[in-house]
């Protein structure tokens, strides 16, 4: 899973092809950057935050151990801006690039590209896979655990898509005509937020909200989790339950659409969200057509219960788990290999990215 989300956004942004099998040197900087900024921007675990003086320090102090830390992850994230853009720079000059976001901005140019530009492009693209691959797992994975654990929803939303798509797979196109999956996927959001306090930011200057005075320099944290489960918006918020998105024959109208929180806010909302809102229908649709979702079964026959937990970090996934995923019939295994066919994984660029010097 965490190889598919990844390889479509470095296909996206780069024109790269990741192996197909194996590890992937892109992929292993991208997921190691990741990992590294996930805990950098969680507040509270570093003491320089709440003394700044300690930034002072040099490095062989003891206590500054965080400086030698900042600099190794400041390298690491500064080769996921780097690389890849040497990548594009390098198969621009043999005339081999594919369509890629960098190659398109580099193309809008009228000439080469200043220091600036060059940064605010290799910038935005390194972002994109930090900002699109992880989360994007996280519910994808809270989606099959739920399934797993409530298979009566799940079996709901198969009998809308096999009324409304048939025997195909579904696309974006029917979306509209699916009501009750577009309702799930948002109950997944909503259920558990990929970032349940968000990204802490800090105040530019003083403010007061509600009588609260916001001093300048203070850090923010959005409690995502509190507001998809504040029980005055929504009822029974600790339920999985899609139908609270659905039109009601009474009149009465849906509740919250979570995705005006679980994306963030204002100037800093997530600006890929209308893409990782597609990725998502598309992919959770298609495994609901083609798969059903369930418990493991131990040695002794009896299913193994799901977890409860969930991991802390900016990006939270559930723990660990197992379940079984299956073709729904020959048929739908049938679908499976024509993707397979029509869509092949291509030859990665691994070597060529190994050997590019930057």
């Amino acid at each position: 899973m965490q190889r598919m989300t990844g390889a479509s956004i470095l296909d996206m942004v780069y024109g790269y092809k990741v192996e197909p099998s194996g590890p992937d040197p892109l992929v292993d900087i991208a997921d190691l950057s990741n990992k590294q900024f996930s805990i950098a921007v969680q507040t509270g675990i570093w003491i320089v935050d709440s003394v700044p003086i300690l930034k002072y320090l040099p490095t062989w102090f003891p206590g500054a151990g965080f400086q030698r830390t900042a600099r190794e992850w400041r390298h690491n994230l500064t080769s996921l801006a780097e690389r890849p853009y040497a990548f594009v720079l390098h198969q621009r000059s043999k005339q081999k690039d594919a369509a890629s976001y960098v190659s398109r901005h580099l193309d809008l140019l009228n000439s080469p590209a200043t220091p600036e530009e060059e940064s605010v492009i290799k910038w935005t693209a390194g972002v994109m896979y930090a900002g699109g691959a992880d989360t994007t797992v996280s519910t994808l994975l809270t989606f099959f655990r739920v399934m797993a654990q409530f298979p009566d929803i799940q079996r709901h939303a198969q009998a809308e898509i096999d009324i409304v798509v048939g025997s195909r797979l579904p696309t974006m196109s029917d979306r509209q005509n699916l009501p009750y999956v577009d309702a799930l996927i948002k109950e997944v959001m909503r259920w558990h937020p990929i970032a349940p306090l968000g990204v802490p930011h800090m105040a530019t200057e003083e403010d007061e909200y509600n009588g609260y005075r916001i001093p300048k320099g203070a850090v923010l944290v959005a409690n995502i989790w509190s507001f998809a489960h504040d029980p005055e918006i929504y009822n029974e918020p600790m339920k999985f339950n899609p139908d609270r998105f659905l039109e009601c024959e009474d009149g009465i109208a849906p509740e919250c659409d979570p995705q005006k929180v679980v994306f963030g806010f204002g100037r800093r909302i997530c600006p890929g969200r209308f893409l990782a809102d597609a990725s998502l229908f598309l992919t959770i649709s298609k495994s609901l057509a083609v798969f059903d979702i369930a418990k493991s079964v131990g040695e002794d026959g009896k299913e193994i219960d799901l977890p409860d937990e969930f991991s802390p970090g900016i990006i939270s996934h559930p723990s660990p788990f197992r379940v079984q995923v299956r073709p729904r019939s020959k048929h739908a295994e049938m679908l499976i290999r024509s993707v397979e066919l029509e869509d092949p994984w291509l030859e990665g660029d691994s070597k060529v990215f190994n050997d590019i010097q930057f």
